[in-house]
C-alpha cells in the first residue's frame, strides 16, 4: 500500500474509545485523491471524512440517484435486514414505493411498516437458521442490504484490553456481525436479479471503519473489530464467488460513519458535528448504492464515497 505521512497532532481518544467509531480526526493526512464533499442533508451539514492512514484498494465512488438506479430493475424487489434498526429503519423509509420491499429483523413482523413493505421476523444469527425465499409474490432482488449488528450486548461493553474479552460476548458479537450474513446470502443470493441496462445489483454489508486492520491505530473494542473484520472478509468472499465466471452483483462494504441510533447512543451525546443522523447515512448509503460500478465491487468504503483499506 501507498504509506501516507500522517501530520502530528489531535485530539485525544477519551478513556472508552468512544471516537472509534467516528472518521478518525485525530491526524491530517495528505492523499492524492482528496475524500468528495458530502451535501448537507435535513439542515445538517457534516464534515468529510478524514483519510485513512493507508490509501484504500479501489477508486471513489460518487454518490447517484437511487430512484435511478432502480429504475434499470422495473420488476425486480429489495431486502433489507436489521430493518427495525436505525439505520436500516430509515433505510426502508427513504427507498422508493415504486419496488416491493421484504424487512426483515427479530422484531419486524411486529413492526408496523407501509404496505409496499413485507415484513418478516428471523433472526439470522441463530446456531440452527430456518432458510428464507423469497414471498411468492416477489420479483428477484435487485438490491440486498444488511443492516443487523451489534456493538455491545449489556452487561457486556466493548472491551479495552484483552483482559477483558469474554467468550460469550465475542461468540454473540462474531454471529450477529458475521455469520449472519453468510446465512443472510445463503437464503437470497440464489434469487439475485440478472443485470439489467447495463446495471449490476447491489449487495451491502454495512460494516465499520474499525474493522480496517491497517487503519487500526487505536486498539481496543475486541469483539466488535474482529467480527467487523471478517465480514469485511465475507464480503470479499462473496464477490468473488457471485462472480467467479462473470460479474453478476457488485458487493460493496460500507462504514457509514457513527449514527446516532440506539447502536451508538451509550457512547455518544446527540446528532452535530462528525454524528450523523440514521436519515443523513440513510440517503449517504443508497447514494453509494446508485453511483457504484463494476469496478467497485469487492471494495470497502466510507458513507463520502471513500475507498478505505482492509
Amino acid at each position: 500500500a501507498t504509506r501516507i505521512r500522517a501530520a502530528a497532532g489531535g485530539r485525544r481518544l477519551s478513556q472508552f474509545g468512544i471516537l472509534l467509531l467516528l472518521p478518525h480526526c485525530s491526524r491530517a493526512f495528505s492523499a492524492s485523491i482528496p475524500p468528495p464533499t458530502p451535501p448537507s442533508f435535513a439542515g445538517t451539514s457534516i464534515p468529510p471524512p478524514s483519510p485513512p492512514a493507508f490509501a484504500g484498494t479501489h477508486e471513489p465512488i460518487t454518490h447517484g440517484d437511487i430512484a435511478q438506479f432502480l429504475d434499470s430493475f422495473p420488476s425486480s424487489s429489495i431486502v433489507v435486514t436489521g430493518a427495525t434498526s436505525g439505520i436500516g429503519s430509515a433505510i426502508v423509509s427513504l427507498l422508493p414505493s415504486t419496488h416491493p420491499i421484504l424487512a426483515i429483523s427479530r422484531s419486524a413482523a411486529e413492526t408496523p411498516f407501509p404496505p409496499h413493505v413485507t415484513a418478516i421476523s428471523h433472526d439470522f444469527a441463530s446456531p440452527t437458521p430456518t432458510p428464507l425465499s423469497l414471498p411468492s409474490s416477489f420479483p428477484p432482488p435487485s438490491l440486498i442490504i444488511n443492516c443487523a449488528a451489534i456493538l455491545n450486548a449489556p452487561p457486556s461493553a466493548p472491551e479495552k484490553n484483552i483482559k477483558s474479552v469474554d467468550h460469550d460476548h465475542f461468540s454473540t458479537s462474531m454471529n450477529v456481525n458475521c455469520y449472519s450474513l453468510i446465512s443472510l446470502y445463503q437464503s437470497f443470493l440464489p434469487f439475485l436479479h440478472s443485470p439489467a441496462s447495463g446495471r449490476y445489483p447491489v449487495v451491502i454489508n454495512l460494516s465499520a471503519r474499525v474493522g480496517s486492520i491497517s487503519d487500526n491505530r487505536s486498539g481496543g473494542w475486541w469483539s466488535y473489530r474482529i467480527s467487523k473484520t471478517a465480514s469485511n472478509h465475507a464480503q470479499k468472499l462473496a464477490h468473488i464467488e457471485t462472480n467467479r465466471q462473470r460479474h453478476l452483483a457488485t458487493f460493496l462494504s460500507i462504514h457509514p460513519g457513527t449514527t446516532y441510533t440506539g447502536l451508538s447512543e451509550p457512547f455518544v451525546k446527540g446528532v452535530g458535528g462528525t454524528v450523523h443522523s440514521k436519515e443523513y447515512t440513510a440517503d449517504r448509503v443508497l447514494g453509494l448504492v446508485a453511483g457504484a460500478e463494476e469496478e467497485h465491487s469487492g471494495g470497502f468504503f466510507d458513507w463520502s464515497g471513500q475507498s478505505l483499506p482492509f
